[in-house]
């Protein structure tokens, strides 16, 4: 056996406590790995001390705990555990004996509060296995709010995968004002804006679980989201509204451009005849958004009536949008040679609609030098409303906006007549299309396939 190991016998626990301050007694006692008394199994003794009148020494056959007991004001007896020995030191366990002892002179019993300590440890660490990860946080949230649209969603899931994928493993209740600040500056450097949002997608998450997160009708998340610091102090990056658009001087070159550039399939007697051409146009033609033009459906268009719907859009609200006649001429043409297409832009399976047109953007780009996106196209839309004199109210009408300014008193009084948008949008439509376009629009030509004659 190892001559660090020492046995400590009864004789020796007996005497411990009344040389508590003898240096070799409590080497012996630190040192010592395992207990032999001469107790029998289930039984324990008691040493007390001669110098602090209820501190004592518990030991069994294969123990030694410190204790301390006192009667009480109301004379009960009360018995407190201070702890095992090598957790404890003899001067560390006096120590919190003193400090009983004093509790219980004055009617406290440790034990009470030792009892509401470890219930308010259990019910934490209960509550704390209820508090979701960040990534579990964000699936929640995502179901909850199911009129987030699915472009929304999707540059959502690409944010917190691209750039929270660090935090998923942690409880929402662990990001720090540091780590936020932190996160902030480095999506920074690559991307400014999606930095915003990404923070404040987290903020959303965080104040959607600390509404909602409770045990026993108690708030399980007690404190604001670390977030809060951005914006207390200002941090989100100032981004400038983007204001590109087709200038009046642009405009004629770029429409011209599109009526007469020719892709592969363009004349065709179906579905995909004149597509791109129509897809652009109907942009500046509408000021719609890419995902609505791109997503447009025969069933919500009325060619009897010359409109088109948008089934709730960004704003929530559904919009019923009059046609210019050329654009109505379109779609009639569309419809016709349709195929049974559900929608009026179609995938090349004719089951989908098409996506992600931007090399059609490219190549108008390349033809005209006049460098635009799909969103420039809606500004240019606007652009042209205001040079047509066009009222405020009937333009925000047009795009599907609503009234920020909540003191526009004027705007809840405001009613756009649906002729005074029939009529907006063919000044609209008759400022960007010259005749020389209307007519080669109206004059398209079709080519039918011809079937195999069998001899």
């Amino acid at each position: 056996m190892p001559q660090n190991k020492v046995f400590i016998t009864l004789s020796f626990v007996k005497g411990l406590i009344k040389e508590l301050n003898d240096s070799k007694a409590q080497q012996s006692l630190k040192d010592s790995k395992q207990y032999c008394f001469d107790i029998p199994n289930g039984k324990q003794i008691f040493y007390r001390d001669n110098k602090l009148v209820g501190f004592a020494i518990r030991a069994t056959r294969h123990s030694l705990v410190y204790t301390v007991e006192k009667k009480m004001p109301n004379g009960s007896p009360c018995r407190v555990t201070i702890g095992d020995h090598g957790l404890y030191t003899p001067e560390t366990a006096r120590q919190k004996a003193t400090e009983y002892l004093l509790e219980m002179s004055q009617g406290i019993n440790p034990n009470d509060k030792k009892e509401q300590l470890r219930q308010k440890a259990s019910q934490e660490r209960i509550n704390h296995q209820k508090i979701p990860t960040v990534i579990d946080a964000y699936r929640h949230y995502i179901e909850a709010k199911s009129e987030l649209k699915p472009n929304t969603v999707a540059i959502y899931d690409r944010d917190m995968n691209l750039y929270l994928k660090d935090w998923h493993h942690l409880k929402i209740t662990e990001i720090t004002m540091q780590m936020v600040v932190g996160k902030h500056a480095e999506i920074s450097q690559t991307n400014k804006s999606h930095a915003n949002i990404t923070l404040k997608l987290f903020s959303a998450i965080y104040n959607y679980h600390r509404k909602r997160l409770t045990n026993n009708n108690q708030p399980l998340i007690t404190e604001f989201s670390p977030v809060q610091i951005l914006y207390q102090n200002d941090l989100f990056n100032k981004l400038k509204p983007r204001k590109n658009y087709i200038n009046s001087e642009q405009q004629a070159d770029w429409v011209s451009a599109i009526v007469q550039t020719q892709w592969r399939g363009n004349e065709k007697a179906n579905e995909y005849g004149y597509l791109n051409q129509d897809f652009l146009l109907t942009f500046v033609l509408t000021g719609l958004r890419r995902n609505e033009v791109e997503q447009l459906a025969w069933a919500n268009i009325d060619l009897k009536y010359g409109t088109l719907k948008i089934i709730n859009p960004k704003n929530g609200e559904d919009l019923l949008l009059p046609l210019g006649e050329t654009l109505l001429h379109v779609f009639k043409q569309r419809k016709k040679y349709s195929n049974g297409s559900k929608y009026v832009f179609p995938a090349t399976n004719n089951q989908n609609h098409i996506k992600d047109r931007r090399h059609v953007r490219h190549k108008i780009t390349e033809t005209t030098g006049i460098p635009f996106t799909f969103h420039d196209l809606r500004r240019t839309f606007t652009s042209i409303a205001n040079r047509c004199g066009i009222g405020m109210y009937t333009v925000k009408a047009l795009i599907n906006h609503s009234y920020q300014d909540d003191s526009d008193i004027t705007a809840d009084y405001t009613q756009i007549d649906a002729k005074d948008l029939r009529d907006a949008m063919q000044k609209i439509e008759n400022h960007i299309l010259s005749n020389d376009v209307k007519n080669i629009i109206l004059n398209r030509e079709y080519l039918i396939k011809k079937s195999k004659m069998t001899k």
